[in-house]
């Protein structure tokens, strides 16, 4: 395997309210993510340069950041369940792996959605399942956005 894929689609901005956008961006820019995946892509080892020699808690966070990401055969299943029965105007990027997950500061870019989630400037925007009629893939994949952060620093409440 040779790259990964990361998929984005854009939104009506009525429907969230609370979504960071540029002034000259009509939309709200939804990023996709799995987040039911219970086998790994690949090893990890073939994932991610050095994998073996990580420690705790990046290896971790590393296994989970590689499995967030979708496989070419699951985004030739989800974009057009996401453009046509959905309405979403999507894009694709390839991520080639092994990722080296370091920025030449040493820092981790490795950092799972759920992460991000747990700060206050991040809001899941659609959860789509197996259950869903006609969703084509086995696992349960989420959207995620970046909200306005209120005076306080904290995003604004909803509602």
């Amino acid at each position: 395997m040779d790259f990964l894929y990361q998929i984005d689609s854009l939104e009506d901005p009525a429907d969230y309210p609370d979504a960071r956008r540029q002034a000259h961006d009509p939309y709200v820019e939804l990023s996709w993510y799995c987040v039911g995946r219970t086998t790994p892509i690949a090893p990890y080892q073939t994932l991610i340069v050095g994998y073996d020699d990580l420690a705790e808690p990046v290896k971790t966070d590393a296994a989970r950041y590689m499995d967030e990401w979708f496989t070419k055969e699951e985004v030739t299943q989800l974009l057009p369940y996401l453009c046509i029965e959905l309405g979403h105007i999507a894009s694709v990027r390839r991520l080639p792996v092994p990722m080296n997950i370091f920025l030449d500061s040493g820092e981790s870019i490795a950092n799972p959605v759920a992460r991000l989630l747990n700060a206050s400037s991040w809001r899941v925007a659609l959860t789509l399942s197996p259950a869903d009629n006609d969703y084509p893939l086995p696992f349960s994949v989420s959207a995620y956005y970046s909200v306005v952060p209120s005076e306080h620093g904290e995003a604004e409440p909803l509602g």
